[in-house]
């Protein structure tokens, strides 16, 4: 079992004000330490947004709330710099959208589209027509980024041509004409991402009471209930210029950056940048980006080293705040691969495919079919639920799963007379 470290004394002396300024600038540069830049500068800039607005607060049990929500930050910001990989994998979590404040500003759209007032067409069809384009962007991320996964991909616009599946129309009233008993919408996008993440249908199981029929208003609230419940498990479709990135980041220094740059239109089959859509300059600034990871690896490779050393002679490493112990491990590039295939391995990409001729026939209105699906270069992608993925193990990435052979035929023993 861990040994927990109390709150060091030198913490607990200190007023008010002295425990936040602590706080505040321990968090700060525990953020700028961390590996990845777009973290890095989304810790930075959270940090500044939220004592910024917390500091006029003058109720002291919210005031100790928030104390206590940045001790917690900072001691998994300490254990993430000592490469303690659940510390890690929260913080990537947090930043890139697939957990936290981010992942709810990804999922608005899906969550409004089922009350009618907060219905938007035009906000859903733009959230997944961002998620679901792949156009590479022209130059690396920068270091100077805000980090932030809602604000990281092109800008959202209404699309002027809006798939009529995303205006359903509205359900009535399960009891007379409340309309807070009005159940939630389900529109195609949502449903595919319900049952994508959950594997489970829509459809609540209702009680049957024996001498009456159900409550409308009862029923209404199960439905809303269960809806909030299966809405909790979904992981929002991130912005493609988001997932190129990751992709990328999961296949630092093997070939498959280089395919992945290729597919995208970076570079061309001989290596070169791509005539048509990007230039020389912008696959070198590609490969300087990929050589400068490279080198932050080895760095915090060589830190990892001493700190396994320092940690046999000295015990476990503690958070300055107190806290559990980190587990410290030694970042190589190969498990800086394996983060972000994880990470990958969590993230669905909705796709749209119109279909508007079957059979040879043509219909009287085109209809918008939506899958969901994963990203081809994750680590041991679930597919159980159905998500085609391709099996990274071992660094071969690329390479497809090969079939599973069939079973022998029993062959049936004739029967003795």
């Amino acid at each position: 079992m861990p040994t927990y470290a109390p709150v060091p004394a030198t913490f607990t002396s200190l007023t008010r004000r002295g425990k936040v300024v602590h706080l505040y600038r321990h968090i700060l540069k525990e953020g700028s330490r961390f590996f990845d830049e777009r973290a890095s500068n989304w810790i930075k800039t959270t940090a500044q947004t939220k004592f910024k607005k917390h500091s006029c607060i003058k109720d002291d049990n919210r005031t100790e709330k928030y104390l206590a929500d940045a001790r917690r930050s900072l001691r998994t910001l300490e254990r993430g710099n000592q490469m303690d990989l659940k510390a890690i994998q929260k913080i990537l979590r947090m930043v890139y959208g697939i957990q936290g404040s981010e992942r709810r500003k990804l999922l608005q759209p899906f969550v409004d589209s089922a009350r009618t007032s907060t219905a938007s067409p035009s906000r859903l069809s733009a959230a997944i027509a961002v998620s679901g384009s792949s156009i590479m962007p022209a130059t690396p991320p920068s270091s100077r980024a805000s980090g932030t996964a809602s604000s990281s991909g092109a800008t959202i616009e209404p699309e002027t041509a809006i798939d009529p599946s995303l205006q359903p129309s509205t359900p009535e009233p399960l009891f007379f004409q409340r309309k807070r008993t009005i159940p939630p919408m389900y529109s195609p996008p949502v449903v595919t991402l319900i049952r994508a993440s959950t594997g489970k249908s829509i459809e609540p199981e209702l009680p049957q009471p024996l001498f009456k029929p159900l409550h409308g208003r009862r029923e209404a609230n199960l439905r809303w209930r269960f809806f909030v419940k299966q809405m909790g498990k979904v992981k929002p479709p991130l912005p493609s210029e988001l997932r190129l990135e990751m992709e990328l980041k999961a296949n630092i220094g093997l070939e498959a950056f280089t395919k992945v740059l290729r597919d995208n239109g970076v570079m061309d089959d001989g290596g070169s940048g791509a005539s048509g859509s990007v230039s020389v300059k912008a696959a070198q600034d590609w490969r300087a980006w990929e050589q400068h990871i490279l080198t932050t690896i080895n760095t915090w490779s060589y830190t990892g080293e001493r700190q396994q050393s320092a940690c046999k002679e000295h015990g476990p490493y503690h958070s300055s705040i107190g806290g559990k112990p980190a587990r410290g491990n030694i970042l190589t590039p190969r498990l800086y691969r394996r983060l972000w295939q994880q990470l990958l391995s969590e993230v669905p990409i909705l796709d749209t495919q119109i279909m508007g001729t079957q059979g040879g026939k043509e219909h009287k209105s085109p209809k918008t079919v939506y899958s969901a699906s994963k990203s081809p270069h994750v680590y041991h992608a679930p597919t159980r639920l159905g998500l085609q993925a391709l099996v990274s193990d071992f660094d071969r990435l690329g390479f497809v799963e090969p079939p599973p052979k069939p079973l022998p035929k029993k062959t049936k023993q004739p029967k003795l007379k």
